[in-house]
Protein backbone atom coordinates (compact mmCIF):
# COMPACT_ATOMS: atom_id res chain seq x y z
CA UNK A 1 0.00 0.00 0.00
CA UNK A 2 3.63 2.25 0.02
CA UNK A 3 2.03 5.87 -1.47
CA UNK A 4 -1.33 4.42 -2.69
CA UNK A 5 -4.36 5.79 -1.96
CA UNK A 6 -8.14 5.14 -2.81
CA UNK A 7 -10.49 7.26 -3.66
CA UNK A 8 -13.99 6.90 -2.62
CA UNK A 9 -16.33 8.15 -4.50
CA UNK A 10 -20.25 7.65 -2.89
CA UNK A 11 -23.14 7.60 -5.59
CA UNK A 12 -27.01 7.89 -4.81
CA UNK A 13 -29.02 8.64 -8.20
CA UNK A 14 -25.88 10.84 -9.56
CA UNK A 15 -25.49 9.76 -12.62
CA UNK A 16 -25.85 13.26 -14.34
CA UNK A 17 -22.28 14.12 -12.21
CA UNK A 18 -20.56 10.83 -11.73
CA UNK A 19 -18.70 10.92 -14.86
CA UNK A 20 -17.32 14.18 -14.39
CA UNK A 21 -16.36 13.48 -10.51
CA UNK A 22 -14.51 10.77 -12.13
CA UNK A 23 -12.82 13.00 -14.83
CA UNK A 24 -11.93 15.49 -11.79
CA UNK A 25 -10.34 12.49 -9.53
CA UNK A 26 -8.07 11.83 -12.61
CA UNK A 27 -6.57 14.87 -12.91
CA UNK A 28 -4.99 13.70 -9.27
CA UNK A 29 -2.79 11.39 -10.90
CA UNK A 30 0.46 14.06 -10.56
CA UNK A 31 0.18 13.94 -6.63
CA UNK A 32 -0.77 10.04 -6.24
CA UNK A 33 0.20 8.17 -9.15
CA UNK A 34 -0.50 5.01 -7.20
CA UNK A 35 -4.78 5.07 -6.69
CA UNK A 36 -7.72 3.63 -7.74
CA UNK A 37 -11.19 4.77 -7.93
CA UNK A 38 -13.67 2.70 -5.33
CA UNK A 39 -17.56 4.37 -6.20
CA UNK A 40 -20.23 2.93 -3.76
CA UNK A 41 -23.87 2.61 -5.53
CA UNK A 42 -25.86 3.30 -2.68
CA UNK A 43 -29.00 2.05 -3.95
CA UNK A 44 -29.67 4.38 -6.79
CA UNK A 45 -32.45 4.20 -8.55
CA UNK A 46 -31.66 6.24 -11.92
CA UNK A 47 -28.83 5.28 -13.65
CA UNK A 48 -26.27 5.16 -11.82
CA UNK A 49 -25.10 1.58 -12.17
CA UNK A 50 -24.79 1.83 -15.88
CA UNK A 51 -22.71 4.69 -15.77
CA UNK A 52 -20.57 2.95 -13.09
CA UNK A 53 -20.32 -0.18 -15.70
CA UNK A 54 -19.02 2.20 -18.58
CA UNK A 55 -16.03 4.03 -16.33
CA UNK A 56 -15.03 0.35 -15.66
CA UNK A 57 -14.46 -0.48 -19.03
CA UNK A 58 -12.76 2.72 -19.78
CA UNK A 59 -11.02 3.13 -16.64
CA UNK A 60 -9.07 -0.25 -14.96
CA UNK A 61 -8.50 1.72 -11.93
CA UNK A 62 -12.46 2.01 -11.37
CA UNK A 63 -13.81 -0.68 -9.48
CA UNK A 64 -17.40 -1.04 -7.46
CA UNK A 65 -19.96 -2.22 -4.82
CA UNK A 66 -23.55 -1.44 -4.84
CA UNK A 67 -25.81 -1.30 -1.68
CA UNK A 68 -29.25 -3.44 -3.00
CA UNK A 69 -30.94 -0.97 -0.58
CA UNK A 70 -30.20 3.14 0.04
CA UNK A 71 -28.45 2.57 3.87
CA UNK A 72 -27.04 6.60 4.29
CA UNK A 73 -23.59 8.42 3.23
CA UNK A 74 -21.75 7.18 6.71
CA UNK A 75 -22.92 3.63 5.74
CA UNK A 76 -21.62 4.10 2.29
CA UNK A 77 -18.18 5.81 3.54
CA UNK A 78 -18.10 2.59 5.78
CA UNK A 79 -18.67 0.28 3.11
CA UNK A 80 -15.72 2.29 0.97
CA UNK A 81 -13.21 2.44 3.75
CA UNK A 82 -13.41 -1.17 4.81
CA UNK A 83 -12.70 -2.20 1.10
CA UNK A 84 -9.69 -0.09 0.34
CA UNK A 85 -6.84 -1.20 -0.85
CA UNK A 86 -4.74 2.36 -0.48
CA UNK A 87 -2.80 3.26 2.27
CA UNK A 88 -4.55 6.76 2.36
CA UNK A 89 -8.12 7.36 1.87
CA UNK A 90 -10.16 10.10 1.09
CA UNK A 91 -14.11 10.46 0.29
CA UNK A 92 -15.01 12.20 -2.90
CA UNK A 93 -18.67 12.67 -3.44
CA UNK A 94 -19.91 11.82 -6.79
CA UNK A 95 -21.61 15.11 -7.10
CA UNK A 96 -19.02 16.84 -8.65
CA UNK A 97 -18.70 19.62 -6.15
CA UNK A 98 -15.17 19.16 -5.67
CA UNK A 99 -12.94 19.69 -8.61
CA UNK A 100 -9.23 18.47 -8.48
CA UNK A 101 -7.66 22.08 -6.98
CA UNK A 102 -9.76 21.67 -4.01
CA UNK A 103 -8.21 18.13 -3.08
CA UNK A 104 -4.84 19.24 -3.95
CA UNK A 105 -3.64 20.95 -0.61
CA UNK A 106 -5.71 17.84 1.10
CA UNK A 107 -3.25 15.28 -0.92
CA UNK A 108 0.32 17.22 -0.32
CA UNK A 109 -0.19 16.68 3.14
CA UNK A 110 -0.81 12.75 3.28
CA UNK A 111 2.40 11.84 5.16
CA UNK A 112 2.74 14.45 7.90
CA UNK A 113 0.00 13.42 9.95
CA UNK A 114 -2.75 10.46 10.52
CA UNK A 115 -5.60 12.48 9.31
CA UNK A 116 -6.06 15.92 7.40
CA UNK A 117 -8.96 17.60 7.92
CA UNK A 118 -10.20 20.50 5.75
CA UNK A 119 -12.09 23.18 6.47
CA UNK A 120 -13.82 25.89 3.93
CA UNK A 121 -11.85 29.39 2.97
CA UNK A 122 -15.12 30.54 0.82
CA UNK A 123 -17.86 29.36 2.64
CA UNK A 124 -19.87 32.10 0.80
CA UNK A 125 -19.94 29.72 -2.43
CA UNK A 126 -22.47 28.00 0.04
CA UNK A 127 -25.82 29.18 0.87
CA UNK A 128 -26.40 31.61 4.28
CA UNK A 129 -28.21 28.95 5.80
CA UNK A 130 -25.79 26.00 5.19
CA UNK A 131 -23.27 28.42 6.40
CA UNK A 132 -25.06 28.96 9.50
CA UNK A 133 -25.92 25.41 10.35
CA UNK A 134 -22.01 24.21 9.52
CA UNK A 135 -21.07 26.97 12.17
CA UNK A 136 -23.60 25.65 14.38
CA UNK A 137 -22.62 21.80 13.53
CA UNK A 138 -19.26 22.65 14.47
CA UNK A 139 -19.87 24.63 17.44
CA UNK A 140 -22.04 22.06 19.39
CA UNK A 141 -19.37 19.04 18.36
CA UNK A 142 -16.04 21.04 19.71
CA UNK A 143 -18.26 22.19 22.74
CA UNK A 144 -19.41 18.22 23.83
CA UNK A 145 -16.13 17.07 22.72
CA UNK A 146 -13.79 19.75 23.88
CA UNK A 147 -11.75 19.82 20.30
CA UNK A 148 -11.12 22.83 18.43
CA UNK A 149 -12.18 21.62 14.93
CA UNK A 150 -12.69 24.40 11.94
CA UNK A 151 -15.38 21.99 9.80
CA UNK A 152 -16.17 18.13 10.28
CA UNK A 153 -17.83 17.68 7.01
CA UNK A 154 -15.42 18.50 4.63
CA UNK A 155 -12.74 15.71 2.27
CA UNK A 156 -11.05 14.28 5.63
CA UNK A 157 -7.83 12.04 4.52
CA UNK A 158 -7.35 9.27 6.89
CA UNK A 159 -4.44 7.01 7.47
CA UNK A 160 -6.91 3.30 6.25
CA UNK A 161 -5.68 1.03 8.79
CA UNK A 162 -6.44 3.72 11.78
CA UNK A 163 -9.63 3.50 10.33
CA UNK A 164 -10.50 0.42 10.37
CA UNK A 165 -9.55 0.42 14.41
CA UNK A 166 -13.18 2.72 14.86
CA UNK A 167 -16.15 1.25 15.64
CA UNK A 168 -18.34 3.29 13.45
CA UNK A 169 -21.98 3.51 14.13
CA UNK A 170 -23.47 6.44 12.11
CA UNK A 171 -24.50 5.66 8.79
CA UNK A 172 -26.05 9.98 8.16
CA UNK A 173 -24.13 12.77 7.32
CA UNK A 174 -22.02 13.37 10.66
CA UNK A 175 -20.24 9.99 10.07
CA UNK A 176 -17.26 12.02 10.07
CA UNK A 177 -17.18 13.98 12.98
CA UNK A 178 -18.06 10.61 14.74
CA UNK A 179 -15.16 9.34 13.29
CA UNK A 180 -13.14 12.23 14.00
CA UNK A 181 -13.84 12.93 17.28
CA UNK A 182 -13.39 9.08 18.57
CA UNK A 183 -9.97 8.69 16.74
CA UNK A 184 -9.13 12.80 18.06
CA UNK A 185 -9.75 12.06 21.55
CA UNK A 186 -8.02 8.36 21.55
CA UNK A 187 -4.46 9.93 20.49
CA UNK A 188 -4.61 10.30 16.78
CA UNK A 189 -2.74 13.25 15.07
CA UNK A 190 -4.14 15.22 12.85
CA UNK A 191 -3.96 18.57 10.84
CA UNK A 192 -6.29 21.28 9.26
CA UNK A 193 -6.04 23.02 6.10
CA UNK A 194 -7.75 25.56 4.26
CA UNK A 195 -9.23 24.73 1.00
CA UNK A 196 -12.04 26.10 -1.17
CA UNK A 197 -15.45 24.31 -1.87
CA UNK A 198 -17.95 24.57 -4.90
CA UNK A 199 -22.04 23.26 -5.23
CA UNK A 200 -22.63 20.55 -7.06
CA UNK A 201 -23.80 21.34 -10.74
CA UNK A 202 -27.20 19.59 -10.86
CA UNK A 203 -29.63 18.06 -8.12
CA UNK A 204 -30.36 18.55 -4.77
CA UNK A 205 -28.36 17.70 -1.69
CA UNK A 206 -30.26 14.86 -0.04
CA UNK A 207 -28.90 16.39 3.79
CA UNK A 208 -31.74 18.23 4.78
CA UNK A 209 -34.20 15.14 4.43
CA UNK A 210 -36.00 13.86 7.54
CA UNK A 211 -34.13 10.35 7.83
CA UNK A 212 -30.92 12.45 7.65
CA UNK A 213 -31.37 15.02 10.03
CA UNK A 214 -32.46 12.23 12.65
CA UNK A 215 -29.57 10.49 11.86
CA UNK A 216 -27.35 13.56 12.51
CA UNK A 217 -29.11 13.52 15.58
CA UNK A 218 -28.53 9.90 16.59
CA UNK A 219 -24.28 11.32 15.97
CA UNK A 220 -24.76 13.56 18.61
CA UNK A 221 -26.23 10.92 21.21
CA UNK A 222 -23.09 8.57 19.89
CA UNK A 223 -20.42 11.66 20.63
CA UNK A 224 -21.75 12.21 23.85
CA UNK A 225 -22.10 8.70 25.18
CA UNK A 226 -18.47 8.46 23.89
CA UNK A 227 -17.21 11.22 25.42
CA UNK A 228 -18.75 12.28 28.57
CA UNK A 229 -19.40 8.26 30.12
CA UNK A 230 -16.84 7.91 32.30
CA UNK A 231 -14.81 4.86 32.19
CA UNK A 232 -16.39 4.00 29.08
CA UNK A 233 -15.17 0.40 27.84
CA UNK A 234 -15.27 1.46 24.14
CA UNK A 235 -13.01 5.12 24.50
CA UNK A 236 -10.68 2.82 26.66
CA UNK A 237 -10.55 -0.35 23.66
CA UNK A 238 -9.93 2.19 21.16
CA UNK A 239 -7.31 4.60 22.93
CA UNK A 240 -5.66 0.91 23.31
CA UNK A 241 -6.44 0.17 19.74
CA UNK A 242 -4.58 4.10 18.19
CA UNK A 243 -1.88 3.27 20.45
CA UNK A 244 -0.76 0.02 18.72
CA UNK A 245 -1.71 1.42 15.69
CA UNK A 246 0.80 3.79 15.86
CA UNK A 247 3.11 1.90 17.49
CA UNK A 248 3.68 -0.97 15.19
CA UNK A 249 2.64 2.03 11.80
CA UNK A 250 5.38 2.88 9.39
CA UNK A 251 3.90 6.69 9.07
CA UNK A 252 6.51 7.25 6.33
CA UNK A 253 4.95 7.70 2.83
Amino acid sequence: MHNFITYIVTAYNEEKNLSKTVQEILKLETIFPKYEILIINDGSIDNTQSVIEKLKKKYKKVRNITHKNNKGFGATYRTGFQNAKGKYCILIPGDNAHPAHTVIPILKKASTVDIIIPYTINPEARSEIRQLLSKIFAFSINLISGLNIRYYNGLVLHRTNLLNVVNSETSGYAYQAEILVKLLKSGATFEQVGTLISERETGNTKAFEVKNILKVLYAYFIIIRFCWIPFNNKRKKLIKAVSHFKKNYDIKK
